[in-house]
């Protein structure tokens, strides 16, 4: 990542880059099928004779071309940055797509990036109970990847991103990222949700100044300053605390929303960001309410108001619903970090401080609204049956699962007291009940957040359904019943971690009778 350092640079980032504004986008960059369109209300377009209705009205068709691009950031504080990275489709992010549980997504993606290990590439569904996904894709290849999400899968906001190990930190922190919504089911939410309210919040950051990191070591590698791995990629890391981290928000750095006052907006919050932990102020400073909604996509069986900080990991995602009066200057939603106030997180891998975007409330004139309406509530929570957690639960865990942090025994980091290795795993039968203890072994003040591919879990003493959950001290019990038979990646969501070895996979076996 390059940043513009002096005018002239300047003027030569503004003629090569593609100006990203700071106003919202809204549904320029939205792909939807065909269904969730009708969903959505929006038109679809006429059938022709002779076509599978619902095969048409269910698919997805989503391309996909990574390739380095060079964009212009202008920040909140009026500097620029000029940005060369890997992208999807030439944008910083990539497509949000939008589907409906039972639809086809079908992605034909192509690596048109340069040659080399490092351009190596995949795709994850983080968050989707969907199997093989991940599949390496290497540079100048092309491939169609094909997946179905169950009929009974849960609606929720969700995200993509690539997810070859030891590329982790380069490709996610080099901003690939997307993010991907399964409607809720009609009737499922109180009418006085509008989609037009709806907007999706990918948070990314980049490093602006005081950076003590190498996003990428590849052009240092190319320019022979250091040789590749043996393992055949390069290492890269990112130190969390530099005072120049700034967040984006779909893109753009502290975009304005217009929202309607007394009108219930959802902001679907995703941490996209490759190694640090958001805390997102709620605006209850400006008589706003802020409700909780769902946690990693999973919708809560009832929605409390939020006043404190809400806590959202890497990988993670969070939905709320803010409602405010008439105001007469903008709503700021912030990042706080405050060490003093959340010791649990650790000292380090935290966003810094800052803006994050801004509401802006349209005046009651504007819209003819002069009465608050009452606290929604969900109207039904559409679950699978392997997500029903029995009435008693089983005390002792059936499966140990401990981080390993800076062991010199093992050159680092692993699990269990081994790095990473794909030939090396456990084994669980899928539909089997799975109560997991996942704990740091030597915690210090980092912070490792656990997330699992494939399922969600339901971390005892909590409410609702975690995919990645922070931990730091004390052992989190996890209770879950795998869907997806075949290899499942654990690992921790720091991704500068995960590539050092701080992961494993599980494999989900069939039922034999």
């Amino acid at each position: 990542m390059v940043g513009c350092a002096n005018p002239r640079a300047v003027l030569r980032c503004f003629l090569s880059c593609v100006l990203l504004q700071r106003w919202a986008v809204g549904l320029e960059w939205t792909l939807a099928s065909p269904r969730a369109r009708r969903w959505l209300h929006e038109a679809t377009i006429a059938t022709p004779d002779g076509i599978n209705v619902e095969l048409v009205e269910q698919q997805l068709v989503v391309p996909l071309t990574l390739k380095p691009a060079r964009v212009e950031l202008r920040m909140h504080d009026d500097t620029v940055l000029c940005v060369t990275t890997r992208t999807f489709n030439g944008s910083v992010p990539a497509p949000t797509l939008v589907v409906t549980p039972g639809d086809h997504l079908v992605f034909d993606i192509a690596n048109d990036l340069g040659p080399g290990a490092a351009n190596r590439t995949s795709l994850h569904l983080h968050g989707l109970h969907i199997g093989h996904d991940g599949v390496a894709l290497a540079p100048g290849s092309k491939r169609i990847f094909k997946y179905i999400v169950p009929s009974d899968h849960p609606s929720g906001t969700f995200w993509y991103h690539p997810h070859v190990h030891g590329l982790l930190n380069a490709q996610i922190g080099g901003l690939l990222a997307g993010a991907l919504v399964v409607l809720d089911r009609p009737g499922d939410l109180p009418a006085q949700l509008s989609s037009k309210n709806d907007h999706v919040i990918l948070i990314q950051a980049v490093c602006a100044k005081d950076c003590g990191h190498e996003h990428d070591a590849t052009a240092r590698a190319i320019e022979g300053h250091m040789a590749a791995e043996p393992s055949g990629h390069f290492k890269s890391r990112l130190e969390s605390n530099s005072s120049g981290l700034y967040t984006l928000v779909n893109g753009l750095s502290v975009p304005i929303i217009d929202v309607q006052p007394f009108a219930w907006t959802r902001l679907r919050y995703i941490n996209a960001i490759a190694n640090n932990l958001v805390e997102i102020a709620s605006p209850a400073a400006n008589n706003c309410t802020t409700l909780l909604l769902a946690r990693d996509g999973i919708t809560l069986q009832t929605w409390s108001p939020l006043d404190d900080a809400l806590v959202v990991p890497p990988g993670g995602r969070a939905d709320v619903l803010v409602q405010c009066p008439p105001q007469t200057e903008d709503v700021s939603i912030d990042v706080v970090k405050d060490l003093a106030r959340s010791p649990e997180f650790g000292h380090h891998h935290r966003v810094p401080s800052q803006p994050l975007l801004r509401l802006r409330i349209a005046s009651a004139l504007e819209h003819m609204v002069s009465a608050v309406s009452a606290w929604p509530q969900p109207l039904h929570v559409s679950l699978p049956s392997y997500m029903t957690v029995p009435p008693e639960l089983p005390r002792a865990c059936n499966y140990n699962y401990t981080f390993i942090a800076n062991d010199t025994a093992m050159s680092g980091y692993g699990v269990n007291g081994e790095a990473f290795s794909m030939e090396s795993r456990d084994s669980i039968v899928v539909g089997s009940p799975q109560l997991w203890c996942v704990r740091i072994a030597a915690p210090g003040d980092i912070n490792h957040p656990f997330h699992i591919h494939n399922t969600h879990f339901h971390v005892l003493g909590q409410a609702g359904w975690r995919d990645t959950v922070p931990l730091l001290h004390g052992t989190l019990q996890l209770w879950f019943r795998p869907s997806v038979v075949g290899p499942t990646m654990t690992h921790c969501h720091i991704a500068v971690h995960a590539d050092m070895g701080m992961a494993r996979v599980v494999d989900v076996e069939p039922l034999t009778l």
